[in-house]
């Protein structure tokens, strides 16, 4: 069964190269969904996979690039929705 997730961090998680960071680690697990800035500073991240997949994907979001960090985060599990083909850097 797929599932998804929906991460937000908080923190030095912007102009540090994150959602790229993302990108390479979800392409690395085969997830698809998206990684975008909030104009509050943070950055969020939702995926879609295997559950085991996601959760190495959570751990190494919450190390982050060298440059970033990570000072706060929310994850929130549910179902995968589909409609995501790739992980996209918005």
């Amino acid at each position: 069964m797929l599932r998804s997730i929906t991460v937000r961090l908080k923190g030095r998680v912007q102009g540090v190269g994150f959602r790229y960071y993302a990108e390479v680690a979800a392409r690395r697990r085969s997830l698809v969904g998206y990684a975008k800035n909030e104009d509050d500073g943070s950055l969020v991240v939702y995926a879609e996979g295997e559950e085991e997949k996601l959760a190495g994907f959570v751990e190494e979001l919450l190390v982050g690039p060298r440059l970033a960090r990570v000072e706060d985060h929310s994850i929130s599990w549910g179902e995968a929705r589909g409609g995501y083909d790739d992980f996209y850097v918005f």
